[in-house]
């Protein structure tokens, strides 16, 4: 049997580790150890059902008070901006975070003036909203 490799992601939740759609309260890790696995039964399906967590490249889609490093396990679906995986827990809260949130949102608005001041959004709603058109 051909076990998948475990995939390290980021995943954003609310005070005290808590899933800001699903509410569900994420174990947290102790005593240098991961957290306990959260498991996802039934079929895989993106905002629906499994365990959601995000690819580092789509960390400005997904924002909350706190951020950790996550390890997902089993099937995982990527979706782009969104990774679904069988199984995940929580490794580490990233240090620095929520102190830097600002000046990454920040970060991010530049880059999409830039893009937009270049012609490359894929979405042009994303230029009304910066107030560009």
């Amino acid at each position: 049997m051909e076990v998948a490799p475990a995939v390290i992601a980021y995943k954003f939740l609310r005070e005290g580790a808590v899933g800001p759609f699903s509410g569900v309260r994420w174990p947290a890790p102790a005593g240098g150890r991961p957290g306990a696995w959260l498991e996802a039964e039934g079929a895989l399906e993106t905002c629906v059902a499994g365990v959601h967590a995000c690819p580092p490249g789509a960390l400005a889609y997904w924002f909350d008070e706190e951020l950790w490093r996550v390890e997902l396990a089993g099937e995982v679906l990527d979706e782009g901006t969104v990774l679904v995986a069988r199984r995940g827990r929580l490794l580490e809260r990233v240090a620095g975070w929520p102190a830097v949130a600002r000046d990454f949102a920040e970060d991010c608005r530049e880059r999409a003036l830039g893009r937009a001041a270049a012609g490359q959004l894929a979405d042009p709603r994303v230029g009304e909203l910066l107030g560009l058109v």
